[in-house]
């Protein structure tokens, strides 16, 4: 026997057990008065009840989420031709009560993934710039190597040795590079999952569970050898396309590279420097569209408020005493000497939990489809607990709760609503049209942003709840400190008004916006991870490049240092094969940044994907650093004895 939200153990007989655990979303989450996602785990299944033969009779109640699974061949596009033909006709045949109802077809995948699809598509293109970033830095330092061993190879090549051959040596030691480095990266890669773990949004679907396990193992396999092939190619290619009677007659410390490996280097810094400017320009954008969410006024203040989740079991009392159930609640907290305004409501910001509902304007022509607008039902004094400012007339008083259940004589707009009915007038007097009958506007509440600051504002009516009781209210509490501090107390008060009472999702008001703005957070923490890495990546490569090359030239640096060159001109010389590549790669990581701009776009608040200050300040930054990188190892050229780099061989 279990307890399904009523007083004492309701008897149910189990008729089969899952062979596994299921993850199943909630398909109409704004319904839900507590925040549910696809990381929970389905614990039982009951029978769908069927509403009562008048509903049924009356067909208005006709929303319902339907799961489907379409027949082969059949797509999306044809479903949804299908059913809104079957809406069509039943809006025919039934006007009174089908006349604006649709049917929406959307993919499971999708509205699993939802609008954090193209969060995680953007942090997979992080992972894979990243990842080539160093494969880049692996090559250029194999294709360093490879130039100190050029008379080996060419030994190799005049004593019989095929280009394939040595080309498969290069290769086998980048595939030993590379595994060595999967092995080590496994266990850190389990290690950072799970440090990184509590860190992860509810609203990312399941990564919170995410951990190695065969499927990732098999991945990492296959990523492996792909880092081997890029890595390896490069040197592979180069020593084997190189003449032996050309190398052989260099000398080890010859007068220049060859002009084969100077190019594969200046394409691998241009392309580092590429994909760096790629993620750091998208840092940029994300951490300025951060900046601008937070600066957003929210619609009311949230400071010092608590929020909880209270209801009744369905058993104990009839469906009305949830009103007299409320007043008790807030007159008992309201008691408690660090408590400043306490109101209920259902439907409060940052939380899902409303509904929607159509009405018609009276004194305006009728549309075929009635205009809607969220429903919020609220408690005397709640916009002055929440302290949103009224544009207009009054809010709820303790006489407009006064009527039969279901009865709506007054309401409540926001701005939003108002100004699109009653352009340029004042909505307060007018009236709404519903299917109980007509109500009058009492005042006009400013916008709230409830579905998050990045949220735009809908229409939303206020209903009050003494005409409206709610099976779920949300406790707000305003302290005059810190409200975390009195949640026991406030426990403790509703359970003395009924000690059966459920209290769930208990927050405060900035936990809760925090709550929201956790994706973007998280997307921007990691993007600026990546960038830092990048940066540090592209410059290390840039650096070594340089490095190498001095150390290659080091006769022909000794010997313009004994013909009088200057500093200057050295250092010069040396920049330039920092420089130019890197010239190159910014143009380069512009158009590709340029091609991601959509992906940005979405996720970015009250900013331009084409920022020019971002891209700007990112750019001169990014050839800044590439300079500096290019000019410590330029600077160490000078120093160079040249009676020392002369007598080199």
């Amino acid at each position: 026997m279990i307890n399904l939200d009523r007083i004492g153990p309701t008897p149910v007989r189990v008729n089969g057990v899952a062979q596994r655990d299921v993850h199943f979303p909630p398909l109409s989450a704004d319904f839900y008065d507590d925040p549910s996602g696809i990381d929970d785990t389905v614990d039982f299944w009951q029978p769908f009840p069927l509403p009562p033969a008048a509903v049924i009779a009356s067909r208005k109640d006709n929303d319902y989420d339907v799961i489907a699974r379409l027949r082969p061949g059949i797509t999306i596009e044809e479903a949804q031709s299908e059913m809104d033909a079957i809406a069509h006709n039943l809006a025919v045949a039934y006007p009174q009560s089908n006349v604006n109802v649709k049917v929406r077809i959307v993919p499971l995948r999708e509205h699993l993934l939802g609008k954090n699809r193209r969060v995680l598509a953007l942090l997979i293109i992080c992972t894979i710039c990243v990842l080539l970033l160093a494969c880049g830095n692996v090559a250029n330092l194999l294709l360093s190597i490879a130039a100190g061993r050029q008379k080996e190879v060419a030994i190799r090549s005049a004593l019989g040795a095929s280009s394939i051959r040595i080309a498969r040596q290069f290769f086998v030691e980048s595939t030993l590079l590379a595994f060595a480095a999967a092995i080590l990266g496994v266990p850190l890669a389990a290690w950072g999952t799970h440090l990184l773990s509590p860190q992860i949004p509810e609203g990312v679907p399941l990564a919170r569970t995410a951990s190695i396990n065969v499927t990732v193992l098999a991945f990492t396999v296959l990523a492996t050898c792909l880092t081997a092939l890029l890595t390896g190619i490069i040197p592979a290619l180069h020593m084997s396309v190189a003449a032996p009677g050309d190398t052989l007659k260099l000398d080890s410390r010859g007068s220049g590279a060859p002009r084969l490996r100077n190019r594969s280097v200046s394409v691998l810094v241009a392309a580092e420097v590429a994909i760096a400017l790629v993620l750091l320009i998208a840092t940029g954008l994300m951490i300025k569209s951060a900046k601008q969410l937070l600066s957003v006024d929210p619609g009311f203040d949230p400071k010092r408020l608590l929020t909880m989740t209270v209801s009744l079991p369905n058993n104990k009392f009839e469906w009305k005493h949830n009103v007299v159930f409320s007043r008790e609640v807030i007159d008992a907290v309201e008691a408690l000497p660090q408590v400043t305004a306490v109101t209920v409501a259902q439907g409060v910001p940052m939380k899902p939990g409303t509904f929607w509902g159509n009405f018609e304007v009276e004194g305006q022509p009728s549309a075929d489809e009635k205009p809607e607008a969220r429903i919020r039902v609220v408690n005397p004094g709640y916009f002055r607990v929440m302290q949103i400012p009224l544009v207009s007339g009054r809010e709820f008083e303790h006489r407009d709760e006064v009527g039969n259940v279901g009865d709506l004589p007054d309401v409540v707009v926001n701005n939003t609503l108002a100004s699109r009915y009653w352009p340029g007038e004042d909505a307060v007097g007018k009236r709404l049209l519903f299917t109980s009958g007509p109500a009058t506007i009492i005042g006009v509440a400013r916008d709230v942003k409830y579905m998050g600051l990045d949220s735009k504002s809908d229409s939303e009516l206020y209903y009050p709840l003494g005409l409206y009781p709610q099976p779920h209210i949300t406790l707000l509490v305003r302290t005059s400190s810190d409200p975390s501090a009195i949640i026991s107390d406030v426990r403790k008060r509703i359970a003395g008004v009924d000690k059966d009472a459920f209290v769930t999702d208990v927050k405060t008001m900035d936990e809760l916006i925090d709550d929201t703005l956790a994706p973007r957070r998280f997307a921007t923490t990691l993007l600026s991870a990546f960038g830092a890495v990048a940066l540090l990546l592209s410059l290390t490569g840039i650096y070594g490049v340089i490095s190498h090359m001095v150390t290659q030239r080091t006769r022909e640096i000794g010997i313009r240092v004994a013909l009088g060159a200057p500093a200057g001109k050295i250092i010069t010389l040396m920049l330039q094969s920092g420089f130019v590549p890197a010239s190159a790669g910014l143009a380069i990581g512009w158009v590709a940044t340029f091609s991601v701009t959509n992906l940005l776009s979405a996720m970015l608040f009250e900013v331009r994907p084409l920022d020019p200050s971002v891209w700007l300040i990112v750019s001169i930054g990014m050839l800044a650093a590439a300079c500096l990188a290019s000019y410590l190892p330029a600077r160490r050229a000078c120093t160079i004895d040249p009676c020392l780099a002369v007598k080199a061989e």
